[in-house]
């Protein structure tokens, strides 16, 4: 059996989730180490980092600490992580250093994060990148690394129909959208929202209240946060879920998504799906008969208007998007990727390479 210390944000629905359960499911042993018992909130509020940078040294310590505590009880063929968050190089160094793989998935289109540094990326053997746009930088950046491309995908013990088939009666808005707030994003909603101001529409998501305050979005706002099940249920709640990304951030230069996790784990739940227009989805769904497209607002705004009027066209759409999807775009999938990828079955086993 092929081990792996795994490191990474273990909350329900997540990438980390996803891939950790799908190489479980390929037959490996995983051993976790959480990121959130060291940091409070990684990714959350401003608020509350600020408050992680004052001890963000010690819970750097103690997270470094557990993964190398982890590494030395299970001697794992394999370290993987998703993003590298707060590794510093003297850790990777020394798990290299017992002859152990470093692989990381890095699914995010920009590397200005905190505790994501490029320096201690070039220390790992093979970087999975999920934008098709970084892998030339990523093949420069790492000419002595390998660089290969898989998808975000979805979790199928969270990701999936809660109600089937789902009657009109069912859905409690017109229009969903869930993710955290972005200025873009922002700017899309809000242009939707005033071309469709009779439809129910909900907005789920992180700091978009404090936004949209004031804002014809303010009465759209439905929950600050949905994770797990509650995220899938609340877009089945949806006849319509519109996926468009976060926009270029001042770091990423050109970068921004073409495709999301929501991208898979919409179709995956049997949910509607209008995405943004890019030559990425086309390669994934085909708009018009599983899902379908807009390039701009007054063209969203007419896709729903259209779909809206033609339920039986939705609910054949959503069986083939799901098909297409399902399983074909999980988390099980992808974990089956990377492992033909690594070509781990030409890997000594530790035991083997110790001797």
């Amino acid at each position: 059996m092929r081990t792996m210390v795994f490191a990474g944000e273990f909350w329900e629905g997540c990438t980390c989730q996803g891939l950790a359960d799908g190489f479980e499911r390929a037959g490996w042993a995983v051993q976790r180490v959480d990121l959130w018992r060291f940091f409070s909130d990684p990714a959350g509020d401003f608020a509350l980092r600020a408050i992680n940078r004052l001890v963000s040294d010690r819970n750097r310590r103690n997270y470094c600490r557990a993964v190398l505590e982890a590494v030395s009880l299970t001697e794992p063929d394999v370290f993987f992580t998703v993003k590298g968050s707060y590794m510093g190089c003297d850790t990777l160094t020394e798990i290299r250093s017992r002859g152990i793989e470093l692989v990381m998935f890095y699914p995010d289109f920009h590397f200005a994060h905190a505790g994501t540094e490029l320096e201690t990326i070039k220390l790992y053997d093979i970087v999975f990148t999920s934008k098709s746009f970084q892998l030339d930088f990523l093949r420069r950046a790492l000419p002595e690394r390998r660089v290969e491309f898989v998808h975000h995908g979805y979790c199928p013990s969270v990701h999936r129909p809660t109600v089937n088939p789902m009657r009109e009666s069912d859905y409690d808005y017109d229009i969903m959208y869930i993710g955290n707030h972005s200025p873009h994003k922002f700017a899309w909603m809000l242009d939707l929202r005033q071309r469709q101001p009779a439809r129910r529409f909900g907005i789920i998501g992180n700091r978009w209240r404090e936004h949209a305050r004031g804002t014809v979005l303010e009465r759209c706002m439905v929950a600050d946060e949905a994770l797990g099940f509650a995220y899938a249920n609340y877009m089945r709640k949806g006849r319509i879920n519109i996926a468009v990304h976060g926009g270029r951030v001042p770091a990423s230069g050109d970068w921004e998504d073409l495709v999301s996790t929501r991208t898979f784990e919409i179709p995956a739940a049997k949910c509607f799906m209008l995405h943004i227009d890019n030559e990425e989805v086309r390669d994934l769904f085909n708009p018009g008969s599983e899902i379908d497209v807009f390039s701009s607002g007054e063209q969203l705004s007419n896709q729903i208007d259209f779909y809206l009027a033609r339920p039986d066209l939705r609910a054949k759409l959503i069986e083939r998007a799901y098909r297409r999807c399902v399983p074909a775009y999980s988390y099980d999938a992808r974990a089956q990727q990377m492992i033909g990828l690594m070509g781990i079955g030409s890997i000594p086993k530790r035991s083997d390479r110790c001797r």
